[in-house]
């Protein structure tokens, strides 16, 4: 399951990777966003510690079935992807040190 595909920070860099291919299919599945609003990666902050999470923002309003298209598109994503074996695959494929790692992360940002 997408919430639970690793622990901060032993498997950032699987992480970021993991948000960003569902970033990316939240995108194409419910299509362009309205000026002003954007999918993005941000952290939550609490007493146990800090997460990356998927976060709309938006500096506009922004309808609700958009956020209810996306949400659902989310869950078909989770659903659908063998979270382990893709995990096996990106371990072979690309090491931590690697740029994507070192690209895929953002500003931390506190909600």
């Amino acid at each position: 399951m997408l919430a639970s595909i690793g622990s901060m920070p032993e498997d950032e860099a699987w992480i970021y990777f993991a948000l960003n291919l569902a970033k990316g299919y939240v995108g194409l599945a419910c299509g362009e966003l309205l000026s002003g609003c954007k999918i993005q990666i941000q952290w939550h902050d609490h007493e146990l510690g800090s997460h990356p999470f998927l976060c709309l923002s938006t500096k506009a309003y922004i309808q609700e079935k958009y956020i209810t298209a996306a949400e659902y598109a989310l869950r078909v994503f989770d659903g659908a992807v063998c979270w382990s074996l893709l995990r096996e695959h990106f371990e072979q494929q690309i090491k931590p040190e690697d740029t994507y790692a070192k690209s895929a992360k953002c500003a931390k940002c506190v909600l």
